[in-house]
């Protein structure tokens, strides 16, 4: 790697899809009804605020923490020329990632 490629930050997205889009693909490739209801901002802040307290009660991780939260409901668009140009990066086609995400909860 030559010197200016080094301490550099790269975007590794292959391309910028919605939460809901990669949840319908995958259902509908494992062959199960997609996720119809949404859950609300506010439920889902209760529910990382109780995993906060469960978790330092019994001193483990939380499964949401608050941070996600708001992530899960902003829509961020990221740009990955950088690491292709910069790396000659290739990435693979999501279709073929869902496809092999499928296969891994089939089998």
């Amino acid at each position: 790697m030559s010197k200016n490629k080094f301490n550099n930050r790269f975007i590794i997205v292959s391309e910028n899809l919605t939460g809901k889009l990669v949840l319908e693909t995958i259902a509908t490739l494992i062959k199960v009804k997609p996720p119809t209801k949404g859950i609300s901002k506010n439920w889902v802040r209760i529910y990382a605020y109780f995993e906060l307290l469960l978790s330092k009660i019994f001193g483990r991780k939380p499964t949401i923490p608050l941070e996600l939260v708001n992530s899960l409901y902003s829509e961020s668009v990221y740009d990955n020329s950088k690491v292709i140009k910069a790396l000659n990066w290739d990435f693979e086609p999501m279709d073929i990632v869902f496809k092999k995400t499928a296969k891994y909860f089939v089998d």
